[in-house]
């Protein structure tokens, strides 16, 4: 039940929505009933998702909190797995295919922080693989 709070309190600080839009969404049959009591796996799921969209606008300065978050979220569950991916497609081609967003980019972070973000989503997104290969 926690963790739906949590979600909950994330979704209501950072979402720019009308106070009713805000709570009609977590009175609806998903985040009340079916995350909060029947397949609470998917209660992490939308934790980490709503916390990504919320540092969502660090990523003109670091990437490392998305990492950490898109991680968390692929070993969430199988759906947050798909999730995680296309999210971690998302930034991929922003950074790819804008060269506005790159140059700011480079500009402001530490010159380690894009290799740190790129070795903390293979491993945590592979981390189940390289466990079952190393057994």
């Amino acid at each position: 039940m926690a963790i739906t709070v949590v979600s909950v309190c994330c979704f209501f600080a950072y979402i720019a929505l009308l106070i009713i839009t805000k709570i009609s969404v977590f009175l609806g049959f998903f985040p009340l009933y079916e995350y909060l009591l029947i397949s609470r796996n998917y209660a992490f799921s939308m934790l980490f998702i709503f916390a990504f969209c919320t540092v969502f606008s660090s990523r003109k300065i670091t990437y490392a909190y998305l990492a950490i978050l898109l991680g968390l979220l692929a070993n969430s569950s199988a759906y947050g797995l798909l999730v995680s991916f296309s999210l971690s497609l998302t930034l991929l081609a922003e950074f790819s295919f804008d060269s506005e967003h790159r140059q700011q980019y480079f500009n402001q972070s530490q010159k380690y922080d894009l290799f740190l973000s790129i070795v903390l989503i293979i491993f945590v997104l592979f981390y189940p693989f390289i466990f079952l290969l190393l057994r």
